[in-house]
């Protein structure tokens, strides 16, 4: 994952994986799999602003999927992401909305 600024330049961002099972995941022609994000939009961490947006504002992001090298663009979150861009990642699930 890279979050992106409006002009699709790269910004702040450090993912880090959470703990879960590890599993591979095979998807056929019109299934998907999920995962589920965390981030902090409004509480300045260390190496953050004080004052005003504590980052600049992600207007997309983008994301590679495992074992792959191409990558695809989606739209948001849309504010900045605190904590010098840092977004908690749980394992990929299958289906359209991973669980907690």
């Amino acid at each position: 994952m890279q979050l992106l600024d409006s002009a699709g330049a790269s910004l702040p961002t450090n993912v880090v994986r959470q703990p879960g099972t590890t599993q591979t995941i095979t998807l056929n022609a019109g299934q998907s799999a999920s995962a589920v994000t965390q981030f902090s939009p409004d509480v300045p961490g260390q190496g953050d602003s004080t004052t005003g947006n504590c980052q600049p504002v992600a207007q997309s992001t983008r994301i590679t999927p495992p074992n792959d090298t191409s990558f695809f663009v989606v739209q948001g979150p849309g504010q900045p992401v605190c904590e010098r861009g840092t977004i908690d990642l749980r394992p990929l699930q299958p289906g359209a909305t991973a669980g907690p």
